[in-house]
């Protein structure tokens, strides 16, 4: 476990992994008072009312090349650059970026910081009146990849616009660009209202700047994220972040008040499942039913669950203590799941890579999610997970895996699988990958089901996902993607996600594996997908062309989405039309039959939607026309989850036999906890 914070950055140090030469230059007026090893707290809640998408501008602006500007505007832009935090990066200062640090720092500038846990700011400098632009520090040890920032800000003036320009994003296309905004923490906000975490941010631009990339080809640019704010406080203190922070620390807090509630404590076990390379524990929990016996755990399968490979992806976390809560509850729900599974959770795969603010890699420069099929030695953690998975199917069977991650280029949730086998039938069995993700579309309403994707490229290779399920033999392996930006379908669309809406798409996937896991349930799904199947059969060719065409394999479940396919693509034809003011009937002759067809495929899609709400209980237009039907909920909100026979989810895959166990030892208290693997 961990006591403070120097434990966790102590081992980093020791092995050279710190990131103190990137701050060696960091003069005194912002490293008085500091320390860089210190705990930063924020409450753990966010807004309550998701914030609406900030308008898009287009074009965006770019930045001036240098011949085009006059010399006091050259002077002043590439010349007169005062470092008021850290140090710039050896690249940008190989291209000629002439900022000097000063001892003398006036009073109105702003003093920043980020070294802290999870925090990341390499270097700040004041370009002139109110404008700064800032540097990330890239992922340790290459300082490659850039996405990821959290820093503090200090001294700022009520009533002054100030403007930020983080000037080295390595990434091109960026949800920025599509209405994202940065986060902000006042602290004196806070405690006088209560409020944490909030969207912030005008004239909000994504653009591609100046400044070459040394890590790309030739002619790769940096991107600069641009964003102007006021504060509402004097003296008050700012934090400003890519998405909501959680730290390796938050997440020993919440397990630490997760076993002391005894309730709660007696069906989890808590374990370290290997220490990292820099020294640090990787915790894993085991989550099922208490029991009187070892035999009542005989005919539990496990569903493995991980989170966090990619320390920039903090909205993972959420989506993880969601499911996490949602499980331990003594609602309908859990204790449906932990009667009938043992759940094997690594809610953070990747703590090095959280503790030094990395976006990407682990501290050892390499990216976790694609070493599955070969870790190396170095990769502790991925070694250790997949033996775990390999432990679990030789033991007692695994059912699902599903690897938690954040979008930062689509918006949505949405899943990535594995295609199937070519005999596979969901009207056979729940072991077809596109019935889950079919599922929890209509469970959650910001689950996009036409994002979700089964092709495999061979960069994905060496993916957990794709590993587990080819190499391990469990075709129910996922990788769910949560968007940094919000959901633009379903009741909170054109809107960007908050902690409530993470935390509650952790639930929204235990009520799909709950109805996974039920065949009375799982035959209503399979019922409408044969219905999709039916009535789009006419439309197969279309949607088998449209589907090979982008390399993506939906099965007989996504039958529906060929339809909307060459609806949409009749939709964009006709909008580009209208952009170019012609007449429709002026078109090519092979163009009319397409467009002609356009009025026919849409009666044929409200037809499909009304037979797959009369199976699911519903009516088109009514007040219940919503992806959770209210039929399958209590009183209480929870499922309502008949005690039938439970369908085999891993019907293509024969279990291996269980090894001898060994003699459960007696305990003090009524229930036994085994190790469960």
């Amino acid at each position: 476990m961990y006591s403070h914070i120097q434990q966790l950055f102590e081992p980093l140090r020791e092995k050279n992994y710190s990131r103190s030469k990137k701050w060696e230059a960091v003069p005194a007026p912002c490293s008085k008072g500091t320390d860089w090893k210190k705990i930063i707290e924020h409450p753990s809640y966010g807004p309550e009312d998701p914030a609406a998408v900030y308008p898009i501008l287009r074009p965006g602006p770019r930045a001036p090349h240098p011949s085009s500007l006059t010399a006091e505007d050259y002077r002043r832009r590439y010349v007169e650059r005062t470092i008021i935090y850290g140090a710039v990066s050896e690249c940008l200062m190989a291209q000629g970026y002439p900022a000097m640090p000063c001892e003398i720092v006036p009073a109105h500038v702003l003093q920043f910081e980020a070294r802290y846990e999870s925090g990341n700011l390499m270097c700040a400098c004041w370009v002139g009146d109110n404008e700064y632009d800032l540097i990330l520090a890239g992922d340790i040890p290459y300082h490659r990849t850039t996405q990821w920032y959290n820093f503090r800000v200090q001294n700022a003036v009520i009533g002054v616009t100030y403007k930020f320009n983080i000037i080295n994003f390595t990434k091109p296309g960026s949800l920025y660009s599509h209405g994202l905004q940065p986060l902000c923490f006042s602290t004196i906000r806070a405690a006088d209202k209560g409020s944490g975490w909030s969207r912030c941010g005008e004239v909000v631009s994504y653009f591609p700047n100046s400044w070459q990339n040394p890590s790309k080809k030739e002619g790769k640019r940096y991107h600069t994220l641009s964003w102007k704010f006021q504060v509402d406080y004097g003296e008050d203190t700012l934090y400003f972040s890519h998405c909501y922070p959680y730290t390796y620390t938050k997440l020993c807090t919440f397990l630490n008040n997760l076993m002391q509630q005894p309730d709660k404590a007696q069906m989890i076990v808590r374990k370290t499942l290997c220490t990292t390379q820099a020294g640090n524990d990787c915790e894993y929990l085991n989550v099922t039913q208490p029991v009187t016996s070892v035999t009542q755990l005989e005919g539990r399968r496990a569903i493995v669950l991980t989170a966090r490979v990619h320390p920039g992806e903090t909205n993972a976390s959420y989506v993880m203590q969601g499911l996490i809560e949602a499980l331990t509850e003594p609602t309908s729900l859990g204790v449906y799941l932990r009667e009938r599974y043992i759940f094997k959770i690594i809610p953070m795969l990747n703590p090095d890579g959280v503790i030094v603010g990395n976006y990407r890699n682990t501290v050892s420069g390499r990216d976790a999610n694609r070493t599955w099929r070969r870790p190396a030695t170095e990769n502790s953690t991925v070694v250790a997970a997949k033996e775990l998975i390999s432990a679990a199917i030789a033991r007692r069977g695994v059912d699902m895996f599903i690897d938690i991650h954040g979008h930062n280029k689509k918006p949505n949730v949405f899943m990535y699988g594995v295609d199937p086998p070519a005999d596979a039938d969901p009207t056979s069995s729940g072991s077809h990958p596109n019935v889950f993700p079919f599922i929890l579309s209509r469970l959650c309403d910001y689950f996009s089901y036409k994002d979700c994707n089964f092709y495999v490229p061979p960069c994905k290779l060496g993916t957990a996902r794709v590993v587990v399920a080819r190499d391990l033999g469990i075709p129910l392996s996922y990788t769910l993607e949560a968007s940094f930006l919000g959901p633009m379908v379903g009741e909170f669309a054109r809107s960007q996600f908050t902690m409530n809406n993470y935390l509650n798409l952790g639930r929204y996937v235990l009520e799909a594996i709950a109805r996974m896991g039920c065949s009375q349930t799982l035959d209503r799904y399979i019922a409408m997908a044969g219905v999709l199947r039916e009535e789009a059969s006419e439309g197969s060719d279309d949607a088998n062309a449209t589907s090979s065409g982008e390399g993506e394999s939906f099965g007989t479940v996504g039958k529906l989405q060929g339809v909307l396919a060459m609806a949409g693509t009749i939709k964009r034809r006709v909008k580009r039309m209208k952009k170019k003011k012609k007449d429709v009937n002026g078109r090519k002759e092979e163009e009319r039959p397409l467009i002609m067809t356009l009025a026919s495929r849409t009666e044929t899609m409200k037809a499909l939607r009304t037979r797959v709400l009369a199976l699911d209980g519903r009516e088109v237009g009514s007040p219940s026309d919503s992806p959770l039907s209210p039929c399958l909920l209590d009183s209480s909100g929870c499922p309502q989850l008949p005690q039938g026979p439970r369908a085999p989810l891993h019907a293509h895959t024969t279990r291996l036999p269980p090894p001898r166990r060994r003699a459960a030892m007696s305990r003090p208290a009524s229930f036994i906890k085994e190790e469960w693997y």
